[in-house]
């Protein structure tokens, strides 16, 4: 007996799991790319929003204390998502493209 007779790992497992799930493998990855490349962006340029706030001669305690501040803004936008995505009124969807919407008009 061969292995992938008994795990259902072999082609049409794979196939039927592309057929019926495949738009949602894209789409979830898709947002997920979107998402990695914003907040890899949001940190390697944060010492140069928080430089434009402050001005480029002030100290690293200075400049540490703006990055806790956008730090606990977004750990406050975290939270407030996480209490709110699974009420009927919102739901998992419009979170969703309400907080790529709001990301977008902050990247512009």
């Amino acid at each position: 007996m061969s292995t992938s007779a008994c795990t259902g790992y072999d082609w049409k497992s794979f196939r039927l799991l592309i057929t019926y799930f495949g738009h949602r493998l894209i789409g979830t990855g898709g947002i997920w790319f979107c998402n990695d490349w914003y907040f890899y962006g949001n940190g390697v340029f944060r010492s140069t929003f928080v430089g434009l706030l402050v001005g480029s001669s002030s100290s690293v305690q200075v400049n540490w204390l703006y990055s806790y501040i956008n730090t606990g803004v977004q750990l406050v936008g975290y939270y407030c998502a996480a209490l709110c995505v699974d009420y009927r009124w919102i739901g998992r969807r419009r979170l969703t493209v309400f907080s790529f919407i709001m990301v977008s008009l902050q990247i512009c």
